[in-house]
């Protein structure tokens, strides 16, 4: 959904030749709409809200083998620089962008990227977080 007061900016946004603005969609169908991006976008504001926000929109492009580029809104954009280009907007944030499409030009190069991207998503998924957070528990209650 548009925010109200942002209409214009985003009808702006649309009118390019390369932006899409897909209405809302069923949890089946992003698999094979995620098929067609190249990189994950977070471009947050940085605020009192987005501070300590936990990106989980970059774990789930890494799931997808995708490298993000995301505005500097949270620490946790900086853990994996390799993938997540943590950048100030405009110029310096298309120029994140277009330095993942270069590397992603020879296959053998993306293969790799979009493994190392499901590989760290792996790692930050629910079960791995849960677990964690239960042994913590657990060596609390046993000193």
């Amino acid at each position: 959904p548009i925010l109200l007061g942002v209409e214009s900016q985003v009808t702006k946004l649309t009118s390019l030749p390369n932006v899409f603005h897909l209405p809302a969609v069923s949890y089946d169908r992003l698999p094979g709409i995620l098929r067609q991006f190249r990189v994950g976008l977070i471009p947050f504001k940085y605020n009192e809200l987005t501070r300590g926000v936990n990106p989980n929109k970059m774990y789930e492009y890494l799931a997808c083998g995708l490298p993000v580029v995301a505005t500097r809104f949270s620490t946790e954009v900086d853990k994996y620089p390799d993938l997540v280009k943590a950048v100030e907007p405009g110029e310096e944030f298309a120029s994140a962008c277009e330095q993942f499409l270069v590397r992603q030009s020879d296959s053998g190069r993306a293969a790799a990227l979009a493994e190392d991207a499901r590989q760290i998503a792996r790692g930050n998924d629910w079960d791995v977080i849960a677990s964690t957070f239960w042994r913590r528990v657990r060596e609390l209650g046993n000193p």
